[in-house]
């Protein structure tokens, strides 16, 4: 299928690509994730899961995620709008005023290199609500947005995803891809990101 399970926050085969903070990925140790829940301290408390309708995949991995909760012995609850009301509800700042707990969404990698792509680690989106901020988070971003070559680059990239892993702030469970054919006839199209029809024509 479509889907890509991988640790990397850009697309495997890209030169930003990592696999740092691979070890914390997919581990499936539900014993494990048991002990550290009872670690924790958690005693029943309600945990909120926001959802769509709107997004089909976001929607699957919201109901297979709840379920797991569940299993694991968490008091979860799963509430779906569609996605222009649960985009609402972030950008109000839900989870700083415990309107939801975990946020499912999807993040598009688009041909503008890694800065676009690791974006969704900046303190504007995503991280405006943590109590206090994060240094290695902050450094790691401004160090991405300086950045004057791969080698750089790549330096950054690491230094936000293995802080990523460390802190549990995202959850990445893979990526999702885009088939794409079409007719012999269909002349000048060329596969992208996503579909392009501008120079296309039938012969």
């Amino acid at each position: 299928g479509a889907f890509s399970a991988h640790p990397g926050w850009m697309w495997p085969g890209q030169q930003w690509y990592t696999d740092v903070g691979k070890e914390s990925y997919g581990q499936k140790d539900m014993a494990k994730a048991k002990r550290l829940l009872k670690e924790s301290g958690y005693n029943g408390e309600e945990v909120v899961i926001a959802s769509n309708t709107t997004y089909v995949v976001m929607h699957n991995a919201s109901q297979v995620f709840l379920e797991q909760l569940r299993d694991l012995g968490v008091n979860a609850r799963l509430t779906l709008t569609d996605w222009a009301t649960q985009l609402k509800r972030r950008r109000t700042d839900g989870s700083k005023d415990g309107d939801y707990n975990f946020w499912f969404g999807g993040w598009p990698l688009v041909a503008s290199g890694p800065t676009q792509g690791h974006l969704i680690f900046s303190k504007q989106l995503n991280f405006a609500n943590l109590s206090q901020t994060d240094p290695a988070m902050e450094a790691g971003w401004n160090a991405l947005k300086s950045s004057k070559s791969l080698s750089q680059q790549m330096a950054a990239i690491e230094t936000i995803q293995k802080r990523q892993y460390e802190m549990v702030y995202l959850l990445h469970l893979g990526s999702i891809g885009l088939l794409q054919g079409w007719r012999s006839d269909v002349k000048g199209f060329e596969p992208f990101l996503m579909a392009r029809f501008f120079n296309v024509w039938l012969e």
